[in-house]
């Protein structure tokens, strides 16, 4: 698969904490302003989506630890994390210079909810023993 060129930790922060294109450019454009906070108004402008849309993508941004809640309401910042701070400027780095792998990637994982419900489907018919109910 072209996601094996990707680097590993990049390969799981982008399953374990980007949920879709639009949360990934939102977090890219917090990170390109940096040390500017940006508000959800300026993200939802830049993305092309409705502020309601922006507020939601940034919502899960902040409970993924991602970013943090700026000075000024609305606004938001890089969490200051050093370890999140250093994830997300290679995260950057790979972006550029790999975007239709890191898109492809994104788009062929699906959704967290259908991964959860898929998962949570798969283990109701699993047998503790190993076996299969049928």
């Amino acid at each position: 698969m072209e996601f094996e060129k990707l680097p590993e930790d990049i390969v799981q922060m982008i399953l374990d904490r980007i949920d879709s294109v639009p949360h990934l450019e939102a977090l890219m454009l917090i990170h390109e302003a940096a040390p500017r906070a940006l508000t959800s108004a300026e993200i939802g402008a830049r993305l092309y989506v409705s502020a309601g849309a922006a507020d939601k993508i940034l919502q899960d941004l902040q409970r993924h630890g991602l970013i943090v809640a700026g000075p000024n309401a609305g606004s938001y910042l890089l969490s200051p994390q050093p370890d999140n701070l250093t994830e997300v400027s290679r995260l950057a780095t790979t972006y550029r210079q790999n975007v239709s792998r890191v898109a492809g990637l994104i788009h062929a994982r699906g959704s967290r909810s259908v991964r959860e419900f898929a998962k949570a489907f798969d283990m109701k018919g699993k047998d503790p023993k190993g076996g299969s109910h049928g």
